[in-house]
Order: C-alpha cells, then structure tokens, then sequence
C-alpha cells in the first residue's frame, strides 16, 4: 500500500534521523544532502494516482516559517 502524504511525511522525517554508519561525518553528509536536496516520498492522491514529491525539511522560500534555535552547548542523550 501506498502512503499517504501525512505518511509519506512520516517516512522522510524517518530516513532524516536514521543513523546508517557509525562513522559521525558520512552521516552528516547524508543529512546534509537531505537537508539541501529534499527527500523523496511517494504518496497516494485522491484520485488514486500515486505521485512522487520531495519533502523539504527546511522552507528555504520562506524563512520565517522555520523555528531556529541557538545553541552554545548541548548533551546528547542515547
């Protein structure tokens, strides 16, 4: 079955936070091409169709509809 665009939403914000090597810098680069170059997702339409789109993880059209945090330090919990 094919997902739905809140699925296929789902699916992109997944393969965003997958960590696929243990080595920090491929995964920062994967993350990067993500983040520059969108995501591709597959999703079923209303009228049936299946169509392909890219989520985007930031909108780079609009800034201001992103949430920017500044950081000094920061723990990472596992």
């Amino acid at each position: 079955m094919t997902p739905t665009p809140a699925d296929a939403i789902e699916e992109a914000l997944r393969k965003a936070t997958r960590v696929e090597t243990p080595a920090p810098e491929e995964n920062n680069r994967r993350f990067h091409k993500l983040l520059t170059e969108g995501i591709d997702v597959e999703f079923r339409r209303a009228d049936d169709t299946v169509t392909a789109d890219k989520v985007w993880l930031i909108d780079w059209a609009n800034p201001d509809n992103n949430d920017w945090l500044v950081v000094n330090q920061f723990t990472v919990s596992e």
